[in-house]
């Protein structure tokens, strides 16, 4: 693709530069504006050779800058619902200058005209006869910041002031100050003013789920009244070059095939229509009503080993007779489980297997592992998949993605959950020996009584310090192995993500600054160093101690201390005290940052900027959350945490007065800790019911119970101790659960807590519950999947943050991993 765009630019002086994903073609001498109007191009991978023909040329001839998928390949990803969901049908953006916007739109449309794609859900459509869709969002990056699920928003700025997300989402947004282009000409999208109703009869109530391939609704059938559950099935989504056609509407079209076999199965929703709107398509089925056993688990926990026994056994009384009617249903999972009071329900049968045909598909961690290599289907298939779907709502986490290690982590992990006799028929569900299989499954259908597993169980994971030893070197390798992938000559880092403390190299540079005496790190450090200060030089890098130049500084200045050449680098820009009060982004965390560059290079210069941001914290009122009530996740306050809120700030507060020494920074310091101390007795009593991330660093009580240990030596107050206590407890009860491994989020960051706390012991069974949560071997574990940016290394969600953990777990002296 490179070369064949090179060639239509040729002697136009266009400028190409690619990364993983983006083919990026650039004018010479073309700013690329902060933010505004931007187009996209849709298009199905199998004709993106043909778009590529007609569409740069026209480009050209506009002197657009552009970027394109670098390839088919990367398009069919992009394309595929579940990898980039708000990236669907994005086969080319278009950053035209703001005078072109609507003649260049509608003139692409002309062109394109009966050309077919996916279409563009964070987008609006120029024309609905042509792949030609429009959005407001950034063109260069923007300041990041985190929402209540720990993800990165890009925020961009108005004229007046006014800030909107322009992270592109699944909906179409724009800003309050942003004029829509093309207002007069009625364009398409998903905005809808009223009831929505579906095919003239099916009013849409609520939503059960949105999704890239196609939203769930709750709806009601206006002729009868009956309650019914609409799917909807967007064109081409999930379609490849070599499976032309098989797209997400082929799945719907097995479902109504599968459900009419099934009718009248106690515990399979009723098929009610198939129709088409809009290009899309939509199948209705009854309303089983609840909740599915993912939500609920996630909400409410896991479920008592004899609440999981009969859940089992009403789940396998339904899949005995969706077998018997001769279907494999392939996707048994929590997700498609729906519970309403004692009735249990399979919903979803779109890759099912029915009189010899199937469509392949998997999902990952559930599927057996001849599933996912797409064997011919068999009843032992949904077996497997019912003892994984039956692990998790035992112990709220997800299986790991690799089938056969999924399986032997899960009968390691049994042994953990109580008595043989109550979890032994998911080890015989689990086992090699079919017929052991099968007769587990006919007990648990029967209702018969738990005996002990047939099943021989592998030994459970012992970390010991050799151990330990071993997989450090193993994730430090891996580590190593992933930073030379983003120091490739062809990495196009694009953000100031890509450089800080929290998802960039920075944060990477600094724990390897810890491990200067194994082979190579001395020489990655130093190529980091490089790769930091040439981005930095075209980018714009806020100032910012997780997000900014600030903590890129205490990296430069911490290895320049350990020996490295570092360039001239400035830790602040104009603005920084505007920033808010928080940590991650804000003047807490640049105070914080300050001081540190202070006790690392002695420069008074530093701790007067720390002075000026403890200023500004203590007098800034208390951080309240700014998540509306109906988004927050149950027990979650990211405004008391340490990342974002009060935490964070008495961090600062803290520090200051510790390094001035002066009574009256000590009584600022106490006051607001004590406010700290009484947020935090709510969030405790509110954590046996909160989502796992209630527990995490950077939003929860880890972190906050690392600040309130640190109050109580600062301040000299042992009173400070017993609430310090209580959070690192609910944290760790929260630890397992949570949803990724990580050390901001995740649970590392809950074992770096209990280090802190000199409660080892507590941490080395938490790296356990990691090595289970796995995948690779016990001396290898894989914590992290390689990802093609700076994610999979980052100190926030990758593994420079784990490698601190496991460093800090060895040696409890060495340094703390959290800046």
């Amino acid at each position: 693709m490179q070369a064949r765009v090179r060639e239509l630019v040729d002697g136009h002086d266009y400028d190409l530069c690619d990364d993983h994903v983006w083919l990026t073609v650039t004018p010479a001498g073309f700013d690329y504006p902060e933010h505004g109007w931007k187009l996209h191009i849709s298009t199905r991978a199998a004709t993106f050779d043909a778009l590529v023909e007609k569409l740069v040329p026209a480009l050209v001839a506009e002197r657009c800058a552009f970027k394109l998928a670098r390839s088919v390949a990367v398009l069919e990803e992009l394309n595929d619902g579940h990898s980039h969901p708000a990236s669907v049908g994005k086969a080319f953006t278009v950053y035209p200058r703001p005078s072109q916007v609507r003649a260049l739109g509608l003139s692409l449309a002309q062109l394109l005209r009966g050309h077919e794609g996916p279409p563009v859900v964070s987008d609006r459509r120029v024309d609905p006869d042509a792949p030609v869709y429009y959005r407001y969002g950034p063109m260069r990056g923007g300041p990041l910041s985190l929402d209540a699920h720990g993800r990165f928003g890009m925020w961009v700025a108005g004229p007046d002031g006014d800030r909107f997300d322009a992270l592109a989402g699944l909906r179409y947004r724009r800003p309050s100050w942003a004029q829509d282009p093309f207002a007069d000409d009625t364009p398409t999208g998903p905005m809808v003013l009223g009831p929505m109703v579906l095919a003239g009869q099916y009013r849409v109530d609520s939503g059960i789920r949105e999704a890239a391939p196609g939203n769930v609704y709750r709806a009601t059938d206006l002729r009868d009244g009956t309650a019914v559950v609409v799917k909807q099935a967007r064109p081409f989504v999930g379609e490849r070059v070599q499976a032309p056609g098989r797209d997400r509407r082929l799945l719907m079209r097995n479902e109504r095939r599968v459900l009419r076999v099934l009718d009248g199965v106690e515990g399979v929703p009723r098929f009610v229509d198939h129709f088409a709107q809009g290009g899309d398509e939509f199948l209705a089925t009854e309303d089983r009503g609840g909740r599915s056993l993912d939500e609920a688990v996630r909400a409410d926990g896991p479920l008592a080993l004899p609440e999981v026994l009969e859940l089992g056994h009403r789940l396998a009384t339904v899949l005995r007779a969706v077998h018997d009617r001769g279907v494999v249903m392939r996707d048994l999972t929590p997700a498609n489980v729906v519970l309403d009071g004692m009735a249990v329900s399979l919903v979803d049968f779109g890759i099912a297997a029915y009189d010899g045909f199937h469509l392949a598909g998997h999902t990952p961690g559930y599927a057996p592992a001849r599933q996912v290599r797409d064997e011919p289907p068999r009843e032992l298939d949904d077996l497997h998949s019912l003892a994984m779907t039956l692990a998790f709502a035992a112990t709220g986490y997800d299986p790991v993605d690799d089938a056969e290690v999924a399986r032997v982590r899960v009968l390691q992990t049994l042994p953990r959950l109580g008595a043989p006799v109550e979890w032994g028929v998911l080890a015989d569900l689990l086992s090699e020996d079919e017929d052991c299989v099968r007769a587990a499954f006919d007990r648990l259908a029967d209702g018969a009584v738990p005996r002990p597993p047939l099943t021989a169980m592998p030994a459970p994971p012992d970390v010991t310090p050799d151990r330990l030893t071993e997989i450090i070197g193993n994730v430090r390798a891996d580590l190593l192995s992933m930073v030379d992938d983003v120091l490739r000559p062809d990495y196009h880092a694009s953000s100031e993500h890509d450089l800080n403390l929290h998802g960039g190299v920075a944060g990477v540079g600094l724990e390897l600054l810890r491990h200067l005496d194994i082979d190579g790190v001395r020489e990655r450090v130093t190529e980091l160093i490089g790769f930091i200060d040439r981005v930095a030089r075209r980018i714009p890098v806020s100032s910012g101690l997780f997000t900014g130049r600030t903590g890129i500084a205490v990296f430069f200045a911490e290895a320049a201390a350990q020996g490295f050449a570092v360039p001239a680098f400035r830790a602040l820009t104009d603005g920084w005290r505007e920033r808010g009060p928080d940590v991650t982004d804000g003047v807490a965390g640049i105070g914080l940052g300050h001081l540190r560059l202070h006790r690392v290079t002695g420069d008074p210069a530093h701790a007067v900027v720390a002075a000026e941001c403890a200023r500004l914290v203590a007098t800034t009122a208390d951080p309240e959350s700014m998540v509306p009530p109906a988004k927050r996740l149950p027990g979650v306050d990211g405004s008391a945490g340490s990342a974002h809120g009060l935490a964070g700030m008495v961090d600062l507060l803290l520090a200051h007065a510790d390094h001035t020494g002066d009574a009256a920074d000590h009584a600022v310091a106490a006051c607001r800790t004590h406010v700290l101390v009484a947020r935090t007795r709510s969030l405790i009593n509110a954590a046996p019911a909160a989502d796992p991330l209630a527990g995490s660093w950077c939003q929860g009580l880890a972190g906050i119970a690392r600040t309130l240990y640190r109050a109580a030596d600062v301040l000299g107050d042992d009173s400070l101790v017993p609430p310090a206590v209580e959070a690192l407890e609910a944290a760790a009860e929260l630890a397992p659960r949570m949803a990724t491994l990580s050390l901001c989020c995740g649970v590392a960051g809950v074992g770096n807590a209990l280090i802190g706390a000199g409660r080892t012991e507590a941490a080395h069974d938490l790296l356990t519950t990691m090595v289970l949560r796995g995948g690779g071997t016990e001396a290898h574990p894989v914590f992290v999947a390689p990802s093609p940016n700076t994610r999979s290394v980052s100190w926030a969600g990758g593994l420079a943050g784990i490698l601190g953990f496991l460093r800090r777990l060895a040696d409890e002296k060495s340094p703390d991993p959290v800046p």
